[in-house]
């Protein structure tokens, strides 16, 4: 897949694919599974380094993995700024809490919280679901509309047999846009 532009940031994938790989944030205990890298990059020379990972349970997470591959102020996404994707019954997958990164310059740190695509389109400065739709997504709204569970938070579904830039997109969006806006 060609670059991905998600506002003044580019999503790179790689051709190399899958491949087996472990990682820690399921309760603190390694889990088994493949990974899927990539690298968003920006003015100024920003580069980070990040990865969609699914245990062979299903649950997974868009995550930057290693904090010396991030730049300092973007120290956040090395800390548990990760992005749950879970296998559904159906069998695709699914972002079931999609949440902006509320990021303080001044704190070097921020939360995600509940977001709007409203306020998704007005970072991205374009559509977010025009941007998902192009990534292979079947449906974005409320966890009630797309998953029928219960909560207003922004849920995204799409077939598991998708490339992976859908997911690592909706991290580039909620996490790293944000920091980079809120630096800028």
């Amino acid at each position: 897949m060609p670059a991905v532009k998600i506002g003044p940031l580019t999503l790179h994938t790689n051709a190399i694919g899958w491949s087996e790989a472990s990682a820690r944030g399921f309760g603190q205990s390694e889990a088994a599974g493949t990974e899927y890298p990539a690298v968003v990059t920006g003015p100024f020379g920003l580069e980070i380094d990040i990865k969609i990972f699914m245990s062979a349970a299903g649950d997974g997470m868009v995550h930057c993995p290693d904090l010396s591959g991030v730049p300092a102020d973007y120290g956040r996404l090395a800390h548990g700024a990760r992005l749950g994707v879970y296998t559904l019954e159906s069998g695709d997958w699914a972002i079931k809490q999609l949440r902006l990164l509320r990021f303080s310059p001044s704190k070097g740190w921020g939360n995600p919280t509940r977001t709007t695509l409203e306020e998704l389109d007005q970072l991205l400065g374009g559509s977010t679901v025009e941007l998902f739709s192009s990534l292979g997504m079947d449906d974005v709204g409320s966890r009630t509309d797309v998953l029928g569970a219960k909560g207003e938070d922004l849920a995204v579904r799409w077939p598991s047999t998708a490339d992976p830039e859908l997911p690592l997109a909706c991290y580039a969006l909620t996490r790293v846009l944000p920091i980079y806006e809120a630096l800028s």
